[in-house]
């Protein structure tokens, strides 16, 4: 049985699945995953829904900033935009490329890396650099509408 086939296999309290042996995740289900950190930005109740594995440090621009990335990330309360992904169903690395919106004036353009094992985020590497609101807001990060 898949993560998405059976709605009752998955806790409601945890986002998490309730049972299963551990396996390969396809592409669906690990950008699902990686998803799932961004949406815990906006804060509740998405942040109860992060993947997060017991150790999940996030490192950013070389810097560790937590040792568990599911731990506090409702506090942001900002949107991620613009998201898009990239999945290797063999290594369980997920690269996402969006921007936070901050607001009328600041956003914070990123890369960022999701190593998923067991099901659960086991690490992300997030390298940064700012960029003007105008250029974020461009065509290029246009919402998609489908």
């Amino acid at each position: 049985m898949g993560m998405f086939e059976h709605k009752a296999a998955v806790n409601r309290a945890t986002c998490k699945a309730t049972s299963g042996a551990p396996r390969a995740w396809n592409r669906r289900e690990l950008m699902y995953a990686a998803n799932s950190y961004c949406d815990g930005l906006k804060g509740a109740p998405f942040d109860n829904c992060v993947f997060a594995g017991k150790s999940c440090p996030r490192n950013e621009n070389g810097v560790t900033t937590t040792q568990n990335c599911g731990v506090g990330t409702g506090v942001f309360g900002f949107t991620v935009r613009g998201r898009r992904w990239v999945a290797d169903t063999e290594t369980g690395v997920v690269l996402g490329v969006f921007y936070f919106d901050y607001g009328p004036s600041s956003n914070l353009f990123l890369h960022e890396y999701f190593k998923i094992q067991a099901g659960t985020l086991a690490y992300i590497f997030a390298p940064m650099k700012n960029q003007p609101h105008a250029q974020v807001a461009a065509s290029t990060f246009a919402q998609e509408t489908k």
